[in-house]
C-alpha cells in the first residue's frame, strides 16, 4: 500500500509479510515493513510547478539582451561570475513568483562542469542600464550594466575632503533606506566602483563611502563615510 502527502511530497509505502497483501498490512504507514520515500528538492518542484509553468516563464522585457558578462535571452540567463573561478551559470526559468518587491524566479541551473541545481533569482532594474540581481539568499548582489552610457552623477561641482585621488563614470544611481546608491566605471583602472552616500541640504555637504563593485549594503555613510564640502560649481 501507498500514500502521497500532498503538502511535502513524501510518499508512504508499506508491504505485507508475504504474497496475500494482507498479513501484518494495516494501511500504508503500518505494515511489516515500512518505508519513506522523500522527493529531492527538484521533483518538489517540478510536482508543484508543472512543465507548462516552465515553458511560459519568461524573464522580464526589460531584462533581455546583452549585459556586460552575462546574455538573457526569453527563459535563459547565462552570467559568467569573475568572483568565483570564473564560473559560468546558464539558468533556465522555471516560475515567476508574484507578490514579491522584485522580479523574483524560480530557476535550474547548470555549471560548465556539470553541477546542477535548483534556486531563485531576484532581479531589479537600477537605472536605464543598470541591472542588480541575486541568486539565493546566501550570495551577495551583483550589478550588472547593459550599456556603457554616462548618466549624470547625483552631486555635480568642486568639493574637497579626504577622499581617493581618482576619477569614475557615472552609471546609474538610485535611493534605497534613505542612502543614495551610485554605479560607476573607473577611469583609471578596469572595473567598477560603487559608492553609498548622503546628501545634505542643497548638496553643500555630503558623506560617501565605498561600497565595493556591487554596492555593498553595510554602516550607514553618515557613521563611516568621507565628509566632502561643496566649493563651487564647474
Amino acid at each position: 500500500m501507498f500514500r502521497e502527502n500532498s503538502t511535502n511530497g513524501q510518499i508512504y509505502v508499506s508491504l505485507s509479510a508475504d504474497s496475500t497483501c494482507s498479513t501484518n498490512l494495516v494501511n500504508a504507514r503500518i505494515g511489516y515493513e515500512t518505508l519513506t520515500l522523500t522527493p529531492t528538492i527538484g521533483d518538489k518542484i517540478m510536482t508543484r510547478y508543472p512543465i507548462t509553468e516552465s515553458i511560459k516563464c519568461r524573464f522580464p522585457d526589460w531584462t533581455q539582451g546583452k549585459w556586460d558578462r552575462s546574455r538573457i535571452d526569453g527563459n535563459q540567463f547565462k552570467f559568467k561570475d569573475v568572483v568565483n573561478n570564473y564560473r559560468t551559470l546558464t539558468s533556465k526559468c522555471i516560475m515567476r513568483q508574484s507578490n514579491t518587491p522584485n522580479d523574483r524566479f524560480i530557476v535550474h541551473s547548470s555549471t560548465q562542469c556539470g553541477e546542477s541545481f535548483y534556486t531563485c533569482v531576484w532581479m531589479k532594474r537600477r537605472s536605464a542600464n543598470t541591472l542588480e540581481f541575486q541568486f539565493g539568499a546566501k550570495s551577495s548582489p551583483n550589478l550588472l550594466v547593459n550599456r556603457y552610457i554616462s548618466t549624470p552623477c547625483p552631486i555635480t561641482g568642486d568639493y574637497t575632503g579626504i577622499v581617493p585621488n581618482r576619477e569614475y563614470r557615472c552609471l546609474g544611481n538610485w535611493e534605497e533606506d534613505g542612502i543614495l546608491y551610485t554605479f560607476t566605471q573607473r577611469r583609471d583602472a578596469t572595473g567598477y566602483q560603487c559608492f553609498a552616500g548622503k546628501i545634505l541640504g542643497n548638496g553643500e555637504v555630503a558623506y560617501i563611502r565605498e561600497a565595493g563593485e556591487n554596492c555593498i549594503r553595510a554602516e550607514h555613510p553618515l557613521t563611516v563615510g568621507m565628509k566632502i564640502t561643496k566649493q563651487g560649481n564647474y
